[in-house]
């Protein structure tokens, strides 16, 4: 019954709540590296573009990591070195919220829900920070 509530809810809401979760990001990663040094000499080796977006809306962020620096807007010109797009808001949301379980990762990445792009080495840097921030707001 939760279940369904739950899925009833991202069907109808899924594009707002991704909306403020791109932004909460943004604000997270502009926020950390303030805070700690180690965060802040981890983006400092960062040099690569990084989108989240969906693929049935129009929803995204894309994130710039040059020189130390974090930029982000909903269109940086350009195209991404790395992009992560889901199929759709709500399935972006529920990935997102449930990050830790890799099973459901793996399922979403067989199953054509998200597609991950770029090169490893820069999808790599980008999805340990975006663990990094997970961990320190739990």
């Amino acid at each position: 019954m939760l279940k369904r509530a739950a899925h009833t809810i991202l069907r109808t809401s899924g594009a707002p709540m991704l909306a403020v979760m791109l932004f909460g990001l943004k604000l997270m990663l502009l926020l950390r590296p303030v805070l700690d040094r180690s965060f802040r000499q981890r983006i400092g080796q960062m040099d690569f573009t990084a989108r989240i977006s969906t693929r049935k809306e129009s929803i995204g962020r894309t994130f710039q990591f040059r020189g130390g620096k974090v930029r982000s807007g909903r269109d940086i010109p350009g195209d991404a070195d790395v992009s992560l797009v889901f199929i759709d808001a709500p399935t972006a949301v529920a990935l997102m919220l449930r990050s830790g379980n890799h099973l459901v990762q793996i399922h979403a990445m067989k199953n054509f829900l998200v597609d991950v792009r770029g090169p490893d080495n820069a999808v790599i840097a980008f999805l340990q920070i975006l663990n990094a921030l997970k961990s320190t707001a739990a």
